[in-house]
């Protein structure tokens, strides 16, 4: 997918999810991007630790004691990696996984981007890993989503367990076993764990079986007006799970392609003039349905009337068009169904919840779900040693990040809420993200008491240099509780580390 396309003075930002029919037993996945600069996604510090490198520091209580790890390639495209992880952990804290992977020959395969500069540049990786306990042993799985598709030459890795404390635990090496491939005909694991089809085939039947996939469908487009200009939102289902790509045509109000020119106006020479581009799908391999948002710049919709949709799949297959001509964002009164993807939006003080695509959603009172959500929210408490929080961000917005805080303002976006306790006044407190749990582009800031309603933020921290976490430092600030928001810059957001360091 190419997240920014030009054209003129217009910016266009894309999206593509998959979502559904999870493959396998994963019990914990985590996000390979977490958008922002570079799109590297490890936005924590320099991502990495756990090694004998004196990235970590060992903290208080006992490390983390591997019993078991095996990793094997699994996935509809055998390009996810799959940590099968049996360890042992006193504080049962354990929140992250470093890991490094080698190629033939032992050769070191670069796996993160810790300049943020496009280029792979570094070895080691740490993912959040949401471990579940039964007493103090862990027998989990993690999955990393397209691992192989940056890291294709991998052929085994070695693993070192964190806990919250920063304690590591010894490294661990497994090699990758690979997936198999199977033909036509040919019985298959409809869960991709174990196999997968050769491109252009579907696992299906009873017993399952390779057989010719199908197209994917289109089931819904809307091209809405919107003040940040327009949006294009696509929906559809692909029963293959094999969905690459989705190809946008710019038509005029007569339905004939309208051409664009998709570069900045300052780029020489001048591109060529298209009547539209292609989406192509980031490697995500589960979900047997795709929704794609497009957003343009303010005045788009003047040129281009009308958007067409195909979407393709890996076998070139290609679903029937579908046109949809910019409208109006129909408005939702409190009580009403709304779609939280945005084919409709709740009028002013409403928001729709819970949030979540494929279920039942209502416009709801934003101010009920603030106190809901601050109720609910993990407190940070550095005066009694609570000092740090590790979450993941909600399924509906409730704050914005106040103006200038970020570029071009982002609203609307996903965010946690973590409460802050000062039992004394302080000179100076610096909430912070950098840590190898945070996997997306965060803005933090703070806000008095719970904030049901638009309050002034007391300060906003977007990105630090050379990542995309935040770090936000306040001073003079009294005692009593405060609001911390752990907002999304871009469209999606993930887990998030916390934490806060206070002077007296």
């Amino acid at each position: 997918m190419n997240p920014s396309i030009l054209f003129g003075s217009v910016c266009l930002l894309a999206v593509m999810t998959t979502w559904g029919c999870g493959g396998g037993t994963s019990s914990g996945t985590v996000r390979p991007d977490g958008g922002g600069a570079g799109g590297d996604g490890a936005g924590g510090g320099d991502g990495g630790g756990g090694f004998a490198d004196g990235d970590v520091e060992e903290g208080s209580g006992t490390p983390p004691r591997f019993s078991f790890l095996s990793a094997r390639v699994v996935g509809r495209r055998g390009l996810d990696l799959r940590l099968q992880i049996e360890a042992e952990d006193d504080e049962m804290d354990i929140s992250s996984v470093s890991l490094r992977a080698y190629g033939p020959g032992g050769s070191s395969v670069l796996l993160r981007d810790s300049d943020l500069d496009g280029e792979l540049d570094a070895p080691d990786r740490a993912y959040p890993f949401p471990a579940v306990f039964d007493g103090n042993v862990v027998n989990d799985v993690l999955t990393i989503p397209s691992f192989l598709a940056k890291a294709p030459n991998t052929i085994s890795v070695d693993i070192v367990l964190l806990d919250r404390a920063g304690n590591p635990s010894e490294m661990r090496r497994a090699e990758v076993v690979p997936q198999p491939v199977r033909n036509l005909a040919e019985a298959c694991d409809p869960t991709w764990q174990i196999d997968r089809c050769k491109t252009g085939l579907a696992c299906r039947g009873e017993p399952a079986a390779c057989v010719e996939g199908v197209p994917p469908v289109i089931s819904r487009v809307s091209y809405l007006r919107d003040p940040e200009g327009p949006k294009v939102l696509v929906i559809g289902t692909d029963i293959d799970q094999d969905v690459n790509a989705l190809n946008i045509g710019f038509l005029d109000k007569s339905g004939q392609p309208k051409f664009m020119q998709l570069a900045s106006d300052f780029e020489l020479p001048a591109p060529p003039l298209v009547s539209g581009f292609r989406v192509e799908e980031p490697d995500s391999s589960t979900g047997n349905n795709f929704f794609l948002q497009l957003q343009a710049g303010v005045g788009f919709e003047e040129d281009v009337v009308q958007v067409s949709v195909r979407a393709e799949d890996e076998g070139g297959r290609l679903s029937d068009p579908k046109v949809a001509a910019i409208s109006s964002t129909p408005m939702r009164g409190a009580g009403a169904g709304c779609d939280p993807r945005g084919f409709d939006r709740c009028t002013a003080g409403l928001v729709c919840s819970p949030g979540i695509p494929g279920i039942s959603n209502t416009c709801q009172y934003a101010g009920r779900l603030r106190t809901m959500a601050c109720n609910a929210a993990p407190t940070l408490d550095p005066m009694n040693g609570a000092r740090e929080v590790i979450g993941e961000t909600g399924t509906s917005s409730l704050w914005d990040a106040p103006a200038g805080c970020g570029p071009r303002d982002p609203i609307d976006r996903v965010e946690s809420a973590v409460m802050l306790h000062l039992a004394t006044g302080v000179s100076k407190i610096v909430l912070s993200t950098e840590h190898p749990e945070t996997n997306f582009d965060t803005m933090v800031y703070v806000i008095p008491g719970c904030a049901t309603t638009p309050t002034p933020a007391l300060g906003c921290a977007d990105d630090l240099e050379n990542t995309v976490s935040s770090r936000l430092e306040l001073t003079n600030l009294a005692a009593g509780d405060y609001l911390v928001v752990v907002d999304a810059w871009g469209v999606t957001g993930g887990s998030f580390r916390l934490s806060a360091t206070v002077e007296p």
